[in-house]
């Protein structure tokens, strides 16, 4: 399956027309969820978070931002995992952080996020009040409802950008963080309730050619 195919080089289409290569080195993590260990837990109000049935199950209730790490920090890395939307709600959003803080109350990182109605954006994370760096924005590469979306966030230097489904659909640069743990994000619509199950996360170390 492409999916399992190890990434050799990623070309993105750089700020201002130029295009840069972001190269994929080692293997630096390969997660199946087939055990809990180092994946934060949480189950308070209506959030639910924490490896179940051999995937990283994120439930939430609530019109905010849920996220959940592991243990592992990354600078410059390409991040792949398959997202499973449970529920039928479209009105959502949920992907990938890089680069993140643990602290709740900074909600540092990067955000890289779609959502059940096509949607995708990149933002970054700060005072607990995500802004964006790439705005929402329509794609036709997001499978809209439920059902399995492959997101790869990649970030290297200053450049980030988002794919979903080996499409590239958002590109930006920003410097505010070099590294930080990789985790997951979900956040549901006001009245609706969203549950993604993450599963075969891969994150390889990535650099920019000399």
């Amino acid at each position: 399956m492409r999916w399992m195919m190890t990434l050799l080089m990623i070309l993105l289409a750089g700020c201002g027309g130029r295009n840069f290569q972001a190269e994929t080195g080692e293997l630096l993590l390969e997660e199946d969820f087939s055990t809990g260990y180092g994946w934060e837990e949480n189950a308070s109000g209506g959030v639910e978070i924490g490896v179940q049935n051999g995937v990283y199950r994120m439930r939430t209730d609530v019109n905010q931002y849920v996220r959940g790490f592991g243990t592992a920090r990354h600078a410059d890395a390409i991040i792949d995992v398959e997202a499973l939307q449970r529920t039928p709600d479209e009105n959502n959003a949920f992907g990938i952080i890089c680069r993140g803080g643990l602290s709740a109350d900074t909600g540092s990182g990067y955000y890289f996020l779609i959502g059940a109605n096509g949607s995708y954006a990149i933002l970054k994370g700060t005072n607990g009040d995500p802004q964006p760096l790439v705005d929402w924005a329509r794609s036709g590469a997001v499978r809209e409802g439920a059902g399995t979306n492959l997101i790869r966030a990649v970030c290297v230097g200053d450049r980030l950008a988002l794919y979903v489904n080996d499409e590239l659909v958002a590109q930006t640069t920003d410097t505010s963080y070099q590294s930080g743990y990789t985790g997951f994000v979900v956040a549901a619509g006001r009245g609706t309730v969203a549950e993604i199950a993450f599963d075969n996360l891969r994150v390889w170390e990535a650099h920019l050619p000399e």
